[in-house]
């Protein structure tokens, strides 16, 4: 589990320790070149999720063309079904005007979110990357300060707060950054190992953790941008798709810390399965 992530101040106030992540501020290095300069590729997973997806394509169509052009929009289909593609016949693709590919796990792995991340960042065509969950979307605005304001070290692996679309008030305050949303350098990612593959439901019986483990080993390399903030759609997921109970939880949450002891070696193997590219367009 991640450090609390607010306390109040003496006078009663609220203050924020970014659940224990180095917090900082857009413009961060103007010495250095902004992120637009050195290319992104931005990671979405799906598992069959057709309104996530429908969100998803929605927003970058509504892009502006600096980020249309400046950005590759990456779709990992983790053996969903309906497949990605399914959605996207090649008619449609034609016409969507974006810098786009999609690659498909070709096994059905249960709960094999850590695998496609991996995948999709093994995959990007550029050297950053952006992963998301497929309920995260960065506003407009938002991904345009990313891309011209911001400018990105290789040491570092970054984060940023969340806005929570959902009717339950009590979920909403939850603001912390995200635990899967990450913009990491692929020569970074690879250096720490990327997402312990150990964590997928096939293989250890469990669900999630991947994300927490991930943060442990990067944890003196984090920060996060205060300045861009993630909208996260609270809807039904993967977890009501497929039955994810607590136990699942606790199985990997065990996983997690035994890993951490060291009784259970890490895995640093990636993409321990078969996958395919589907498709893949320039804008220009």
């Amino acid at each position: 589990m991640l450090t609390r992530w607010k306390h109040h101040n003496p006078d009663g106030s609220l203050k924020y320790d970014f659940d224990g992540i180095t917090p900082i501020e857009i413009p961060n290095d103007p010495t250095k070149p902004v992120l637009r300069d050195l290319g992104l590729t931005v990671v979405h997973p799906f598992y069959g999720e057709k309104d996530r997806f429908d969100r998803i394509m929605e927003a970058w169509k509504k892009y502006s063309d600096e980020i249309k052009r400046a950005v590759t929009l990456s779709l990992v289909d983790d053996c969903g079904s309906p497949a990605v593609m399914d959605w996207l016949p090649r008619s449609t693709l034609k016409r969507l005007d974006l810098n786009i590919q999609v690659h498909k796990i070709t096994e059905n792995l249960k709960w094999n979110t850590p695998g496609a991340l991996n995948l999709g960042v093994h995959t990007a065509p550029t050297d950053w990357v952006l992963m998301m969950d497929s309920d995260c979307i960065m506003p407009d605005i938002m991904l345009k300060r990313l891309l011209f304001e911001f400018s990105p070290d290789q040491r570092h692996a970054y984060f940023f707060m969340r806005h929570r679309i959902t009717d339950d008030p009590v979920k909403a305050l939850n603001i912390r950054p995200l635990t899967c949303s990450i913009l990491i350098h692929k020569e970074r990612f690879a250096e720490v190992g990327g997402f312990d593959e150990d964590f997928t439901g096939s293989r250890s019986g469990g669900y999630g953790c991947f994300d927490a483990e991930f943060h442990d080993r990067i944890k003196n390399w984090r920060q996060c941008v205060v300045d861009i903030i993630i909208d996260e759609y609270i809807g039904i997921g993967v977890q009501d798709l497929e039955g994810v109970k607590y136990d699942h939880y606790s199985t990997n949450r065990r996983l997690f810390r035994a890993k951490q002891l060291g009784k259970v070696p890490r895995n640093p193997e990636r993409l321990r399965f078969a996958w395919k590219k589907e498709f893949s367009g320039e804008r220009w």
